[in-house]
């Protein structure tokens, strides 16, 4: 059986207040640091996005579940980016697409609701 699933939903009004209102939703977060992955830098920012309830979805891209803003996220993950490295943290709703497997698919649509 192929694990890997295409997926949309249909947007929910709790989603819209959670980015309204300050309460739980998921923001995806994707980064590029030119630094070495055993650098401090790389592991303060691993374990800043570890510390929420987070979903790995590629190399550098997480979702992570919190009722954080992206600018909150953005203001703890930033002290450890340079002038050449990249940060972008928004808000997911749905509706949704994309190419996952079952249980990124599972995390997701649980939190996306």
């Amino acid at each position: 059986m192929n694990n890997i699933l295409s997926h949309s939903g249909a947007i929910s009004t709790p989603e819209i207040m959670a980015v309204q209102g300050g309460y739980m939703h998921v923001l995806i977060v994707i980064y590029e640091l030119h630094k070495e992955p055993n650098s401090q830098d790389y592991k303060n920012v691993l374990s800043i996005i570890k510390s929420y309830d987070c979903l790995k979805v590629g190399g550098s891209e997480y979702c992570i579940y919190t009722n954080d803003s992206p600018q909150t996220v953005s203001d703890k993950l930033i002290p450890y980016f340079d002038s050449n490295d990249r940060l972008l943290v928004i808000t997911a709703t749905n509706p949704k697409q994309g190419w996952l497997s079952e249980d990124q698919w599972k995390w997701l649509n649980e939190r996306l609701q």
